[in-house]
């Protein structure tokens, strides 16, 4: 039963989703209306036990008995409702951790554990990304693959038959240039410059994650005064609301508002000799961190997966522009990077890219971006050690209790 009421709400809100980017992209004076965005938060201020979290999920399914945890029939509701709101006005948010909560929601709704339990979350990312394969991997590595043969059976079988179900009802996802083109124009570019970027790009997404991630956490931290929890929401949603409503169509054409990919495919024909510092793909990407840091940090319904890997192709992009190679070569390469750094994630990071950008040359492209993505995480582990409280908020991640021992630090 649990499997079902994540199929169909997950399906749902994936299917509903683009009409409401389409509406926004057609009324862009939805922007100005981004403050209102304050009832939402508040309503969860009061509301607590109805707030999903991709944490909470990924720690139920490490400890069985976090399962049990009671949640009403009202809180998948609301997450749908809230995050097609977040949406509608422009919000910086993003659309995976909704499914990962939905699953989790289905789960401990019928009070499920073990193996189905995961093989919801794994439904329910698997439809709202389209990646069934990267929904199997993101629980194997939430749950540090501490896993039977049920699992390594039923949570991929349960990941794809969601996945077929819906595309089959017709719910459609990104499509994405192949990897093809990106391979045949990588082998052509010099070895030392590509050495150069990457290094680049691994140390930038490096650093952009460790920022995000302390961002999430000041802004959450914030909201446990008056203050924290209507004035400084209220003022930064106003004034967001105020620019990217003064800019309209301008503003949609960088990214910034909503999940950013809808932008992707004019990446591929940029023209570097057309950038300057007012509209380069770094501070677009930059941006994109600092603003979805904000968004998630006050408590916006929506999670941060796919702005940060919009971010991420913007920073590789960014990257190839100013080493003058070509850029659309890096898309691909710089997508996952930013998002499996913070995430801690390397295997799902490779695979996803593989199952969006395609299959051919599939084990190049998900080994080098899984080296990049595990390069990244050392960097920061390593380069943390001297700042305790950062390193105890890398080492969370973006979904998990912690990867480090209490007091280790």
């Amino acid at each position: 039963m649990a499997f079902f009421i994540v199929v169909i709400s997950a399906t749902f809100f994936t299917w509903a989703l683009p009409m409401v980017q389409a509406y926004r992209l057609d009324q862009t004076w939805l922007l100005f209306t981004m403050p209102l965005l304050i009832f939402s938060i508040l309503w969860d201020r009061w509301k607590p036990e109805d707030v999903l979290s991709s944490r909470s999920e990924i720690t139920a399914l490490r400890h069985r008995n976090l399962n049990s945890r009671p949640v009403s029939w009202w809180a998948g509701i609301q997450q749908i409702i809230m995050t097609l709101f977040a949406h509608l006005v422009g919000a910086s948010v993003g659309r995976e951790a909704v499914g990962i909560q939905l699953g989790g929601w289905a789960g401990r709704l019928r009070g499920t554990r073990g193996w189905y339990f995961g093989g919801c979350l794994a439904a329910g990312f698997a439809i709202v990304l389209g990646t069934p394969i990267a929904a199997a991997l993101f629980v194997f590595e939430s749950k540090r693959w501490h896993s039977g043969w049920r699992e390594f059976v039923g949570i991929p079988l349960l990941s794809y038959l969601a996945y077929r179900f819906s595309t089959l009802v017709g719910v459609t996802h990104v499509e994405y240039r192949t990897f093809d083109v990106t391979f045949t124009e990588l082998r052509s570019i010099p070895l030392a410059s590509l050495f150069a970027v990457l290094t680049s790009l691994v140390l930038a997404a490096a650093g952009l994650s460790v920022l995000f991630l302390w961002s999430v956490d000041r802004a959450a931290r914030r909201k446990k005064n008056v203050v924290g929890q209507i004035l400084i929401p209220l003022i930064f949603l106003t004034l967001v609301g105020l620019t990217f409503g003064y800019f309209g169509a301008r503003v949609e054409s960088t990214g910034l508002p909503g999940l950013g990919v809808a932008v992707l495919p004019n990446l591929w024909l940029a023209e570097p000799d057309f950038f300057t510092v007012f509209n380069h793909p770094l501070l677009f990407g930059v941006l994109k961190v600092f603003l979805t840091a904000a968004f998630v940090g006050l408590g916006v319904r929506g999670g941060e997966l796919t702005p940060l890997l919009f971010a991420g192709a913007l920073i590789a992009v960014g990257l190839a522009a100013l080493f003058h190679l070509p850029i659309a070569s890096f898309v691909a390469l710089g997508f996952p990077v930013l998002w499996g750094i913070a995430a801690r994630r390397p295997l799902t990071a490779a695979i996803l890219a593989v199952e969006l950008f395609g299959f051919s040359p599939w084990g190049l492209l998900a080994l080098l971006i899984f080296t990049l993505v595990f390069a990244g995480i050392k960097i920061c582990d390593f380069s943390l050690k001297g700042f305790p409280h950062l390193a105890r908020v890398f080492a969370r991640g973006l979904y998990d209790e912690s990867y480090v021992q209490p007091g280790s630090d």
